[in-house]
């Protein structure tokens, strides 16, 4: 996103760079996949990933009109945030299934069907977090995405970029 006024940001915003790879009318976007093979004899997962893409905006602003970053300081911190917590609700989602798979006080079949519910539920859940927070529009006042996990989910750049 550029641009040398209030305006011509939103216009950016509006045009977004690259819209054709989203899949939602949202600033942001977290897409992800995850995979795990587990032995419906043993439990054993093996070969669990996760993949993790963040379609987000990026702010690039001279050094002249570094102020209009205040503007959007707020918002794109929270977006990245949201984003974030998406990741991390996946994750948590897959540390479930991990624990899920080691309870040997517990017969396979009935651990497979749990993992089975658990996965059902991923895509419920991230659809409650975007119901409760307005799709990052409100505060983020929710117990979903551990804290801990937060981390591991951390987008690699920032948000405002100043440049000379």
């Amino acid at each position: 996103m550029t641009g040398t006024t209030l305006d011509e940001i939103e216009n950016s915003f509006d045009k977004r760079v690259g819209a054709e790879h989203y899949q939602s009318d949202y600033d942001g976007q977290a897409i992800m996949g995850y995979e795990f093979d587990v032995d419906e004899k043993t439990c054993v997962i093996s070969n669990m990933s996760l993949e993790v893409e963040y379609i987000l905006p990026q702010i690039q602003l001279h050094t002249s009109k570094m102020e209009l970053g205040d503007e959007y300081k707020e918002y794109m911190a929270q977006l990245y945030r949201h984003e974030t917590i998406h990741c991390a609700i996946t994750l948590e989602a897959l540390h479930q299934i991990r624990k899920v798979a080691t309870q040997t006080h517990f017969d396979c079949a009935s651990r497979i069907n749990t993992i089975m519910f658990i996965e059902d539920t991923i895509q419920g859940i991230h659809e409650e977090f975007d119901r409760v927070t307005n799709h990052g529009w409100q505060h983020q006042n929710s117990n979903l995405g551990q804290a801990d996990l937060m981390h591991d989910c951390k987008i690699a750049h920032e948000p405002i970029i100043v440049y000379q």
